[in-house]
């Protein structure tokens, strides 16, 4: 658990997420969408995306107790945000890991909260034992592609069409080797 505090950057605390979280995770990931693929993604899709659906699909997924439980970032008490990360789910080196997900509430973007969870992210994979890391991001999303830049991930040149969209997006793959 990491907690930290800069200037103009609130006291945050990193802790694995909980069953009880599932609503808060699921309000970040919808609103996070929202924020940062409007036009990026079927403005359709991103309204129709229902947070307590979702928010029940992640209540089941943190009572199973996965390797893949996501940690979140907790501020004056409340989640606004959480990151995902474990096993590849595609094509990997030997002792890579994914980072499935990094989503905050839109109203706490630019305060140092998405660079707290790439830490401890990257910290509890090295103490798994993982060499190196990648990530998918959509094409469009600056933002995002500007905070892993920031933060030592690299492009690989490796793209691929997400077809749950229409057109289907784009993804550009980046990866980080840990030291």
């Amino acid at each position: 658990m990491e907690s930290v505090a800069k200037p103009n950057t609130p006291l945050v605390e990193v802790r694995d997420a909980v069953q009880d979280d599932a609503p808060a995770i699921a309000r970040a990931l919808v609103a996070a969408w929202r924020a940062a693929y409007a036009g990026i993604i079927d403005a359709a899709f991103l309204e129709s995306m229902d947070v307590d659906l979702i928010a029940r699909s992640w209540g089941r997924t943190l009572a199973r107790g996965t390797v893949s439980r996501p940690i979140v970032a907790v501020v004056g008490g409340d989640v606004v945000g959480f990151c995902q990360f474990g096993e590849p789910r595609d094509e990997a080196a030997a002792n890579a890991a994914e980072l499935y997900a990094l989503n905050l509430l839109p109203e706490c973007w630019g305060r140092g909260l998405g660079t707290v969870l790439l830490r401890e992210a990257a910290g509890r994979l090295r103490e798994r034992g993982y060499s190196e890391a990648y990530l998918w991001v959509a094409e469009g999303n600056q933002r995002a592609m500007d905070l892993y830049l920031r933060h030592g991930w690299r492009e690989t040149g490796i793209t691929k069409e997400d077809p749950r969209f229409t057109p289907p997006l784009i993804e550009r793959r980046f990866r980080i080797g840990f030291d």
